[in-house]
């Protein structure tokens, strides 16, 4: 007895080879049609996207728009797009709505179809009924920060509700395509029964409405709001967001409204006010701009690792070209990821949680912070070295225990603070932390954690073999309460980043995106909060 409430979910998948999507939106895999839902083997992926309903209306045009990165050496994404019926209103749950149809197309198809175009059919598993179809447009973004606050007003606009009534006017905001089409990018609030309507004060993105180009073509519609989703035409006005702003407020604000090549009423500009923002200065700003990232290393040296001599041990050293072990995997992914932003390439390596000679005529005991080469090594080479000649007989290092990394915390607090001054505050640094088990110092690592918020420092702990690492977790701060202790302290900043080698033994690369993921914002924050702005030539 009515009209589907259409709204639009797009998912960015993920897909493993073997999997094909054809120019008509078909995904198989091994030759099988692939129609299921997230979580099967062939595509997983997050939602990017869901726009608004769109009420008792068949041909729906979504005013939501979406971003996404298009790489275009990366072939293996697809966008999956789901048509839904809203069946319980305001519900988040996609269970609770009908799934009309589903499509696929990869963002290379949209990339490279005629105006950045495509129309792809919906499709339902266990159906071939004619389901309607999407259409998805792209445009490069030109990235701006800019707003601008707008404000209509109609004067005398056209009737389509006859004599016994009057029209409930809203307006759409269209940007001009190319190709000559119009692109819908923001729409009003329904004014009832008025015929000289004062819509809403809004402030919008300048990037949504015109991409950055003020002079670009946009196009002002007025609907009459009908309540079964067939709103009438009541005119429309071409213009562009400079001109607005040029006459809002005046007498040249007020714009003829065209309907059918005859005058119907006019809409008045009331407010267009742009708000100009200066872009915050991004990691690659800071580093363009000479900060220096430096990374600091610490190895567990504890017994749990087993004898360095067993095949078995974390520490065994393998046969040249056998890829080394998961310390040497972590040490050579992410330093030779921060090697190239450290202008001298000069890294301290320590130890923690085994005894030697580390000095002469020193008697041997258990060490939570030692150094491995006497100084700093050049490079990620000169720290694999390092790593590699602690186990040779002259040094006589022992595994011993507990796990501690309060003193190694702390000592790269420090270290991180004098590289700073060094450079003028412009440098950050890193402490790479590899552990193969739980730590016994929770309450001194916490309050060395939080200490070290106040520095410009990020810890990055990976865990190698298979212990659970259940308090790594806590380190890390990413839940809602972030790092505290029981005294009540709290970090100001999260700087933990705890990954497990084991989910990403298999992809090197994988491993050093994983583990790096939070430090471009933590960087960013450190240096915000002091207020450091990249150094001006």
């Amino acid at each position: 007895m009515s009209k589907t409430d259409p709204f639009v979910t797009v998912t960015l998948c993920m897909y493993e080879d073997g999997v094909t999507c054809s120019n008509d939106g078909i995904v198989t895999a091994g030759g099988l049609l692939v129609l299921r839902d997230l979580g099967s083997k062939h595509l997983n992926g997050d939602e990017i996207c869901r726009t608004e309903v769109v009420e008792d209306n068949l041909n729906p045009d979504f005013h939501t728009s979406f971003k996404v990165d298009y790489v275009f050496e990366k072939s293996n994404t697809i966008l999956m797009i789901k048509v839904y019926d809203e069946d319980k209103k305001g519900s988040k749950d996609l269970k609770d709505h009908e799934l009309v149809g589903t499509s696929y197309l990869t963002i290379g198809q949209l990339m490279g179809a005629p105006s950045n175009v495509c129309t792809r059919a919906l499709r339902k598993a266990g159906t071939s009924d004619d389901l309607g179809s999407v259409t998805l447009r792209a445009e490069e973004v030109c990235e701006c920060l800019d707003t601008v606050t707008l404000q209509f007003g109609g004067l005398k606009l056209a009737n389509k509700d006859g004599f016994f009534g009057k029209s409930d006017p809203f307006l759409q905001i269209k940007r001009c395509n190319e190709d000559g089409s119009y692109t819908l990018v923001h729409k009003t609030e329904v004014v009832m029964d008025n015929l000289s309507p004062t819509w809403k004060e809004e402030t919008l993105s300048v990037s949504m409405i015109c991409n950055n180009d003020y002079h670009r073509p946009l196009r002002l519609q007025v609907y009459d709001w009908d309540k079964d989703g067939s709103h009438d035409d009541m005119g429309f006005v071409d213009t562009s967001l400079a001109s607005l702003v040029a006459s809002a407020g005046r007498p040249e604000g007020r714009l003829k409204v065209l309907c059918g090549g005859k005058q119907a009423g006019q809409l008045e500009t009331k407010v267009a006010r742009v708000d100009k923002k200066e872009a915050e200065p991004t990691l690659a700003t800071y580093m363009s701009a000479g900060l220096q990232l430096s990374l600091m290393v610490a190895v567990d040296y504890t017994a749990s690792n087993g004898k360095t001599t067993d095949p078995a041990s974390l520490h065994f050293l393998g046969p040249s070209g056998s890829g080394g072990n998961q310390y040497q995997q972590a040490i050579e992914q992410i330093g030779g990821i921060l090697e190239p932003y450290d202008s001298d390439r000069k890294f301290p390596i320590w130890g923690y949680g085994g005894f030697g000679e580390f000095s002469k005529g020193e008697q041997k005991h258990t060490s939570h912070c030692f150094e491995l080469a006497g100084s700093e090594v050049v490079g990620a080479k000169g720290l694999l070295d390092a790593y590699s000649s602690s186990f040779e007989a002259d040094y006589a290092l022992q595994l011993s225990g507990p796990t501690n990394f309060a003193p190694v915390i702390l000592k790269a607090r420090e270290h991180a603070k004098a590289v700073a001054e060094a450079n003028g505050g412009q440098a950050y640094s890193v402490l790479l932390i590899i552990t193969d088990g739980e730590i016994t110092d929770m309450k001194e690592t916490k309050h060395a954690i939080i200490g070290a918020c106040e520095e410009p420092i990020s810890v990055i702990i990976v865990g190698v073999g298979n212990c659970e690492f259940k308090k790594m977790t806590i380190l890390d701060g990413d839940g809602e309460d972030g790092l505290t202790t029981k005294d009540g302290m709290k970090a100001s900043r999260d700087i933990v980043q705890f990954v497990p080698f084991r989910d990403f033994k298999d992809d090197k690369e994988k491993l050093a995106t994983a583990t790096l993921a939070e430090f471009p914002a933590q960087v960013i924050e450190y240096l915000k909060s002091k207020n450091i702005q990249p150094k001006k030539d």
